[in-house]
């Protein structure tokens, strides 16, 4: 099946080219809300959003309800969004061929956007169909490169910069996800009046994952820096950390880092 990224999609929108049919997978749930929501405002643009937006998940799914959604012309506007988020029926073979000659003959009025984790979720029959109609997206994780990009467009909005190794050292902090990102970017943001943001306001405001801190502690085990590792274990006792979750993380980087002595050594 061809598939597009999210570059692509972004210039299609730019150009007001909005498809009946999306489907949208992959690993960046940030990215793929975001262009759910850009794909339907643009749709819906001043129409009455309430009465021309359906949103089935596996909570509210019904596939007759769905058809019948789809074949309703939209209430004093030009379009409607139907969202099918990790939906069942999407996926089950008794649905198969009623779906795709549904989504085949899907009338001019509908955007429908299909949300699943991975690709091969759907089946060929279906995928097919979006071929024609529509486009299949693919939202990867980004790259650390993407990220600091992110990371300076989402600062100089805010009149802020940073420099690329503190980027690098927040996307890291953030396990490189855009929704953590985001919401550190604008903590970082409101928190000083300087243009500059600094390692030491992101080590202030920032919250660590625990791993981020075992392998830092790591270090310190085994570089002989006893006061450095029993700071940083006083932190897990006070932000009250299981203590087996951090006994398992220290086994785990001190067995890797002997794999690798070993392997080093045969």
């Amino acid at each position: 099946n061809v598939m597009i990224n999210v570059t692509k999609l972004k210039q299609q929108l730019k150009q007001g080219d909005i498809k009946n049919l999306y489907f949208f997978f992959g690993e960046e749930k940030y990215l793929v809300d975001m262009y759910v929501k850009k794909v339907t405002d643009m749709a819906l643009g001043d129409g009455l959003k309430e009465f021309n937006y359906s949103y089935y998940n596996e909570d509210n799914e019904s596939y007759e309800a769905f058809a019948d959604d789809v074949e309703a012309y939209p209430t004093m506007a030009e379009k409607k969004v139907i969202i099918l988020k990790n939906t069942k029926f999407v996926k089950l073979k008794d649905y198969q061929k009623p779906l795709a000659e549904l989504l085949g003959t899907i009338p001019d009025y509908a955007v429908v956007i299909i949300i699943e984790d991975e690709a091969s979720k759907l089946k060929k029959a279906v995928t097919d169909v979006i071929n024609k109609k529509g486009e299949i997206v693919e939202f990867k994780k980004q790259s650390v490169s993407d990220l600091r990009a992110w990371v300076a467009r989402q600062l100089s909005a805010k009149n802020k910069n940073m420099n690329p190794a503190d980027a690098e050292y927040l996307i890291n902090l953030c396990e490189r996800s855009l929704e953590k990102l985001s919401v550190e970017c604008d903590k970082l943001a409101s928190a000083t009046d300087e243009s500059v943001i600094t390692k030491k306001l992101i080590d202030e405001l920032v919250k660590v994952p625990v791993e981020y801190k075992i392998f830092e502690m790591s270090d310190h085990l085994l570089s002989g820096n006893a006061e450095k590792a029993y700071g940083i274990l006083n932190g897990f006792k006070i932000s009250k950390e299981q203590p087996i979750v951090i006994f398992i993380t220290i086994y785990r980087q001190l067995s890797d880092l002997l794999m690798f002595r070993l392997l080093g050594e045969e």
